[in-house]
């Protein structure tokens, strides 16, 4: 988010114009910089999506058009802690309602609402937005299932995550190469019983004659 324009807090309504101006021209040359920090990192990483939300923007409407977000623009020049209309409730809330900024320089809780509002609207057909929580839950669940989905079409050794959290296999060859004839011919003397393999067995046990 870029820093909106500082003129137009209490702090600086407070001021001669020399000073507003001021604060005008550091807010703009903040929010040149934070834009073109932005576009350097966007070139960067393209496969990023990198972009600075243009608060100043949509702060300025609420200042010029208060009615429409249910402000008073009687109030918009005053801190809501250094009216007389400051207090604490008992549940230790203090709404602020009808202010535009909390102190002389932070917006109330309503006004950052209201942009976390405009930003959700302008936002949510391009990303997914999701709570922490369930998101590590389902990426858990996506990984399982992608276990599964190499264990059926490859023969794993092994299963692990690479350093960038990507999931990898080692193949196990399961194709048995053809033996040489040397190899059957070397297979077929081993596996065949020597009579002295029989010893006194066959006395023991005459089904051992057959093997002899």
């Amino acid at each position: 988010m870029n820093l909106p324009d500082l003129s137009l807090t209490p702090r600086f309504q407070a001021k001669d114009k020399y000073e507003r101006e001021n604060a005008r021209a550091c807010s703009a040359y903040f929010n040149r910089r934070l834009m073109a920090a932005c576009a350097g990192l966007q070139k960067q990483y393209p496969d990023c999506t990198i972009e600075a939300v243009d608060v100043n923007r949509e702060f300025a409407e609420m200042f010029n058009h208060p009615e429409k977000y249910q402000m008073d623009k009687s109030k918009l020049s005053q801190p809501y802690t250094k009216s007389g209309d400051f207090r604490i409730l008992k549940n230790g809330t203090s709404p602020a309602t009808g202010y535009m900024f909390w102190d002389d320089v932070h917006p109330t809780a309503d006004v950052h609402a209201m942009l976390a509002y405009i930003f959700c609207e302008r936002y949510r057909n391009r990303f997914h937005f999701m709570d922490p929580a369930v998101a590590q839950q389902k990426r858990k669940s996506q990984m399982g299932r992608q276990v599964r989905v190499l264990e059926r079409t490859h023969s794993c050794d092994r299963l692990r995550l690479n350093q960038f959290g990507v999931l990898c296999h080692t193949h196990r060859n399961d194709r048995q190469h053809a033996p040489s004839s040397h190899e059957l011919r070397r297979q077929s003397a081993q596996s065949r019983i020597q009579p002295s393999d029989c010893h006194d067995e066959t006395v023991d046990n005459p089904a051992n004659k057959s093997r002899c």
